[in-house]
């Protein structure tokens, strides 16, 4: 059984919160396919991948006021230091963006991956957190 409290950074799984409109977006896949994207497509990808397998690649939270209540609740942050949970906070408070998801994809999921580079690249979302990022400063 998976036990997992708050948001991780951990050898299984990269963190993000991101925020976005609903915009579709087309890229071409890596088999020569072309593929229609929106963010609310990407969401409930990753959402049937979390009620399906119980991997490391799940939604935490939807929503300005969950994904921030959900940040008071990240057992890295007491480790982050003041400044940066004030920032990230604030950031995601001054969101244009209608919508805002915190969610972590399993390095063993790759399709989860590309989609989210595909989308972060064709500007039809914005990364306001990613642990990758985190683990490199």
């Amino acid at each position: 059984m998976k036990t997992r409290i708050g948001y991780v950074s951990n050898s299984s799984s990269s963190s993000f919160i991101i925020a976005y409109n609903d915009k579709k977006i087309e890229f071409k896949s890596e088999h020569g396919g072309v593929i229609s994207l929106s963010p609310h497509d990407f969401y409930f990808y990753i959402n049937s991948l979390s009620n399906s397998f119980g991997d490391a690649t799940e939604i935490e939270a939807v929503g300005k006021d969950n994904v921030l209540s959900s940040i008071n609740s990240w057992s890295e942050w007491s480790n982050s230091g003041e400044d940066y949970n004030k920032d990230l906070k604030e950031l995601i408070k001054k969101s244009p963006e209608d919508y805002i998801t915190m969610f972590s994809i399993s390095y063993h999921d790759a399709l989860p991956m590309m989609l989210l580079k595909a989308l972060l690249s064709d500007g039809a979302i914005r990364l306001l957190y990613s642990s990758e990022d985190r683990e490199k400063e």
